[in-house]
């Protein structure tokens, strides 16, 4: 049986365990978990806002050979993936922190047998994967307005400028 551990400065720990059944059956047990908290940037923006992710897999293993003679084996893995960001602020008008929830499901099985000249292979995988975003946005009334939907048909840039805090630009028309 051997089993590594560790962990560093940037949030990630990790260990894994090897346990050998004799000649023929090794078991693997594996997990990592990584969590990061700081502040993050938005493209385009350089204000920066709060960063909240979290991350882990967990992985077990068998590897089995049944015969060393004629390379008969058995391998099979499941893989769970686990991730979770959260961040303060995503847009104008937000009003739920958004975040991101991932959970991901892998199994693998490859049964092998040689014969002389002749390898027969069975390969099996699985994926199953859970991916959730949430977070609740409410812009302003004026943006639900019919006049300001018939002024941004008339003149896209005044009602862009107007969004964007930013002084618009006359049009000689």
């Amino acid at each position: 049986m051997t089993l590594h551990a560790d962990n560093d400065d940037s949030g990630l720990a990790n260990a894994t365990l090897v346990i050998d059944q004799g000649p023929k059956t090794a078991f693997k047990v594996s997990g990592e978990k990584r969590y990061e908290v700081g502040p993050d940037f938005m493209s385009g923006s350089d204000v920066p806002f709060k960063s909240d992710n979290r991350y882990g897999k967990a992985t077990i293993r068998s590897h089995t050979n049944f015969s060393e003679h004629d390379n008969h084996s058995l391998t099979m893995s499941w893989t769970r993936s686990s991730s979770f960001r959260e961040v303060d602020f995503l847009e104008l008008g937000q009003v739920s922190e958004p975040y991101w929830d991932y959970d991901d499901d892998y199994i693998f099985i490859n049964w092998q047998r040689s014969f002389d000249n002749h390898t027969l292979k069975v390969l099996s995988s699985y994926m199953s994967s859970d991916a959730e975003q949430e977070w609740r946005s409410c812009q302003a009334t004026v943006f639900l307005l019919e006049e300001t939907n018939t002024l941004y048909r008339a003149n896209p840039e005044l009602v862009s400028a107007l969004i964007n805090n930013e002084v618009p630009v006359p049009q000689n028309q």
